[in-house]
């Protein structure tokens, strides 16, 4: 049984998170705010940038491991892990610095790639 695609998740969404979380902590520096968000837009975007992340990559991880535990295929995992993580990459970035449709597209890939995962477990579990 290979945890290769599950293990390359988390390290993979860690990092993210952990650079959306050192970017609150640098925006918090700059404007000497240590709680709340100070009505700080940039500020307050970095905090749900994030949150968001927070929100979102553990219900994913759980599919993936679950799927990894139920021995789906390497492509599979590999095309799920892959392009959930672009779609936070581009979320994450999208909501930093607000790129016309970046938010929109990581968001609508996020859903995607979840649905897919979702449909997956559950193609499992039936056959």
């Amino acid at each position: 049984m290979s945890f290769y695609w599950f293990s390359l998740f988390v390290a993979a969404n860690a990092l993210l998170l952990l650079i959306l979380a050192l970017n609150v902590s640098l925006v918090r520096r700059r404007f000497k705010i240590s709680n709340g968000d100070g009505d700080q837009p940039e500020l307050q975007r970095a905090i749900r940038a994030h949150a968001n992340g927070v929100e979102y990559t553990p219900v994913f991880a759980l599919l993936v491991l679950t799927l990894s535990l139920q021995l789906a295929a390497d492509w599979l995992l590999a095309v799920l892990v892959i392009g959930f993580t672009l779609g936070r990459v581009m979320h994450g970035l999208g909501m930093i610095k607000p790129v016309k449709g970046l938010r929109f597209w990581g968001a609508v890939i996020s859903y995607l790639w979840t649905a897919a995962a979702i449909i997956a477990l559950c193609w499992n579990l039936l056959n």
